[in-house]
């Protein structure tokens, strides 16, 4: 990554307490047509 996307892709990562909070996060951003950094 480069640019700064890997920070951002922390960042991400790092809101999420659980496999499943990310899991639920995640599937939430998209469905938002939201950008997942790092993916």
């Amino acid at each position: 990554l480069h640019g700064g996307a890997n920070e951002a892709a922390m960042a991400l990562i790092q809101q999420f307490s659980s496999p499943d909070d990310a899991e639920q996060g995640i599937l939430q951003a998209l469905a938002h047509k939201e950008k997942i950094m790092g993916f």
